[in-house]
């Protein structure tokens, strides 16, 4: 037989070999619903630069509000001093105001370390010329960039991103209030703050006056468990189908001990980034993250249902998808026409059909979530193919040395 066909041949073989080796299981398992829970890992992550004792901001306020007949008019200054954090881990300040302003606490404050409300710094992962939004359970903040300016501070010249801020609270509707923030594009200090209430035509400003940083920061550092995707820097990448085409990226950026969690959101339209989102969260019962924290008969997925639309355990298969083939437990809701597949391992959604005309979405690269090597059959198939492509190599070697070794004789005979 010529040689070509044999290449082809074995080059055939060797291409059905390793579809059987990655095909998925033909049919799911009718099982129990699950008991094991998804793996925890250990989290140890530092507190930012803004959470060190040392840290000291000075800022001058003014403004007014309704009061009996007419308006309240104040101004004076206020202070905010990191005096480090609580047992807990929760940020602790001292705040004083020189003014009886609604809008400033006076003496000990409790904050959050990582997405501080009281404190007026942006965490730096918000500190960029863009426009965003913060959704939490409660509420979303929407910050739309405005541009770069500069701006006077202590006879220097800082570089500041102007945001206006926006509010919604749910189903209250959104916010009368009006908000415009200079932040610092070195270190994210709110420089300038302006608020004002068109319905109620309350006022109010702070400005920083000054400020200062320890020259090393305290180094805070919190430990606890949480699930895989709840450590900071968990990557989560998904396509969906449909036109156009379009991609999501998940990031964790921080996780708490009491179950809070944000991580970034960004969403990719024919290869365009678009308005990223900062999503507060709970590793104990995800709202937003397209995963779960426990497998029973019943889950809910906040992230694509409501909580009056529950999925139902089905049974445990594996999924292919772009990252690769997982063992996946199966939910549904038969009413709506949603699947989810769900990482045996982490939890983590690898596959999702939408109900029509959604299409579905499938996981494409994560580094948290990793397809198990393959064993068995798989590697007997894997090895025989190994071996096929090394025979039609040899094959072909050895072909080329007797066809050389043939014209050199006719060369030879020739002279």
């Amino acid at each position: 037989m010529p040689l070509r066909p044999v290449t082809l041949i074995l080059a055939a073989l060797l291409v059905s070999q390793l579809a059987v080796a990655l095909l998925p299981s033909a049919g799911a398992q009718q099982t129990q619903p699950p008991t094991t829970p998804p793996m925890s890992v250990g989290v140890s992550e530092s507190t930012p630069w803004f959470d060190s004792q040392g840290v000291n901001l000075s800022y001058t306020v003014r403004g007014s509000y309704p009061y009996l007949t007419g308006f309240a008019h104040y101004s004076g200054s206020a202070s905010v001093s990191v005096m480090g954090l609580y047992p807990n881990g929760s940020l602790r300040l001292d705040f004083e105001s020189t003014v009886n302003s609604p809008l400033t606490p006076n003496g000990t404050v409790a904050d959050d370390p990582f997405f501080p409300g009281y404190l007026p710094v942006l965490p730096s992962y918000m500190v960029m010329p863009r426009s965003f939004s913060v959704i939490s359970p409660g509420y979303a903040i929407f910050f739309t960039y405005k541009g770069t300016t500069p701006f006077k501070f202590e006879g220097s010249t800082i570089p500041a991103y102007v945001f206006s801020v926006t509010a919604s609270q749910g189903v209250g509707g959104a916010s009368a209030v009006r908000k415009f923030y200079y932040v610092s594009s070195l270190n994210g200090l709110i420089l300038y703050e302006n608020l004002s209430n068109p319905y109620t035509n309350s006022t109010f400003t702070m400005t920083l006056k000054s400020y200062s940083e320890p020259a090393h920061s305290a180094n805070y550092t919190v430990h606890f468990e949480a699930p895989v995707y709840a450590q900071p820097g968990a990557r989560l990448n998904y396509t969906a189908t449909g036109q156009p085409p379009e991609t999501m990226s998940y990031t964790t950026l921080f996780s708490e001990g009491d179950g809070e969690f944000m991580f970034e959101k960004v969403n990719y339209v024919s290869g365009s980034p678009q308005t990223p989102a900062f999503f507060l969260d709970n590793y104990t019962q995800p709202l937003f993250y397209p995963a779960v924290n426990g497998f029973q008969q019943v889950v809910k997925l906040g992230v694509s249902l409501s909580f009056d639309a529950p999925l139902v355990y089905v049974a445990k298969t594996s999924v292919n998808t772009p990252a690769g083939t997982f063992p996946a437990y199966v939910y549904t809701n038969n009413s709506l026409g949603f699947e989810a597949y769900f990482d045996t391992q982490t939890g983590v959604a690898v596959f999702l059909e939408i109900p029509p005309p959604g299409g579905y979405i499938e996981l494409t690269y994560s580094n948290i979530v990793r397809p198990p090597p393959p064993t068995g059959a798989t590697y007997l198939a894997i090895t025989t193919a190994v071996v096929v492509v090394a025979l039609t190599l040899l094959v072909l070697t050895a072909r080329r040395r007797i066809r050389r070794g043939q014209s050199a004789y006719i060369r030879s005979r020739r002279r």
